[in-house]
């Protein structure tokens, strides 16, 4: 069975690190819709995909935004794309849980933050 998280994002680079450290262990592959962001959030992205954690990065810079477009294109991004079985959608602050324990991140980011736990 393959899951696949589908997260949307804009300027997080305060959160992107910590969010894919975590969740990446409860999935087979994390999407990414950036929306433009301005800050550092693509680059750690893209280290974090260099590092070998199974990530794809898509950009949308539209100034027009079609909520209902767009989520149904990242849903068959990871359905057709991923063959996916499972599709997870966690906010871009959100960590997710596995049987009511919080798995650990991997190694300790630049800045520790209190996160919240949904």
């Amino acid at each position: 069975m393959k899951t696949v998280s589908v997260t949307r994002i804009f300027n997080e680079e305060d959160i992107v690190e910590a969010f894919v450290r975590h969740n990446a262990t409860l999935v087979d592959q994390m999407l990414f819709l950036d929306n433009g962001s301005t800050d550092a959030t693509l680059e750690i992205l893209r280290a974090l995909q260099a590092e070998g954690v199974a990530l794809s990065v898509f950009q949308c810079r539209a100034v027009n935004f079609d909520e209902v477009a767009v989520n149904s294109w990242l849903y068959q991004l990871a359905s057709q794309t991923q063959r996916a079985d499972w599709h997870l959608w966690p906010g871009h602050r959100c960590l997710m849980r596995y049987c009511g324990k919080r798995l650990p991140i991997h190694r300790p980011i630049q800045a520790q933050r209190k996160l919240a736990l949904i």
